[in-house]
């Protein structure tokens, strides 16, 4: 999906519940991108684990997706595993896809005007897969579609980003207003660094479910709850 060129704006303001991490609300400008509709799903997971021979999901038996979930998010992949998929698609492809900063994920998630969530400002049921056991097909709640027609922005699994969070899960190393000075650095002097993940995740509370929300994992995570999109440069 294509995001235009332009402001929009980032974070939280300081309030009940709101870490301090997650603020201000403040305004940050990005270059057009376009990015996935959706997370990226098993079955398009499965042919970079086939031709490039990557190891697959452990959930996966005999590197086949279960059956009955080839249209769910995949999940059980780290940090390095995304890279690697993007990597692939580019080659494959010619495209420059790569993974999305969290900037460029919440631009795509809330749009312009700062709204709470993909679908507005006011928290609705059954436009996301939150508060629940399993996960869902990437498109089961078209009507948590954010204002660029991205689904499961909320709920359903976090997605990983290129943004550094840091060295330390207590402190961030690169603190809000979002600014272009390293945090999405590919490879930083510190090889165990967190990098931000957003979304929350098919288990979260409506209470810890919002576009500005970050959560972070050390980059070598594999869960059954995390997973990602992508996104592209304009050429």
């Amino acid at each position: 999906m294509e995001v235009p060129a332009g402001p929009f704006l980032m974070g939280s303001c300081p309030g009940e519940g709101i870490p301090e991490h997650e603020t201000p609300l403040h305004e940050v400008s990005l270059p057009m991108f376009f990015i996935g509709r959706l997370p990226i799903t098993n079955e398009q997971y499965e042919p970079f684990v086939r031709k490039a021979k990557h190891e697959a999901p452990k959930s996966w038996i005999l590197r086949k997706p279960p059956k009955g979930c080839h249209d769910h998010p995949v999940t059980g992949i780290n940090w390095d595993d995304a890279m690697a998929y993007c990597a692939w698609l580019k080659e494959q492809t010619g495209r420059p896809y790569r993974l999305p900063s969290e900037a460029e994920w919440e631009k795509a998630a809330r749009s312009i005007d700062g709204q709470l969530y993909p679908w507005g400002n006011a928290w609705k049921d059954n436009c996301c897969n939150n508060n629940s056991s399993n996960i869902s097909p990437v498109t089961a709640f078209p009507t948590g579609a954010s204002p660029y027609n991205c689904l499961d922005m909320l709920g359903n699994v976090q997605e990983w980003t290129m943004t550094i969070w840091g060295r330390n899960p207590d402190h961030a190393d690169f603190s809000y207003p979002f600014q272009m000075d390293g945090r999405n650095d590919p490879n930083p002097v510190s090889r165990r660094v967190f990098r931000i993940h957003r979304g929350g995740c098919f288990r979260d509370q409506a209470k810890n479910l919002r576009c500005a929300l970050r959560s972070f994992s050390v980059e070598s995570t594999k869960v059954n709850w995390l997973g990602f999109r992508v996104v592209m440069e304009e050429k």
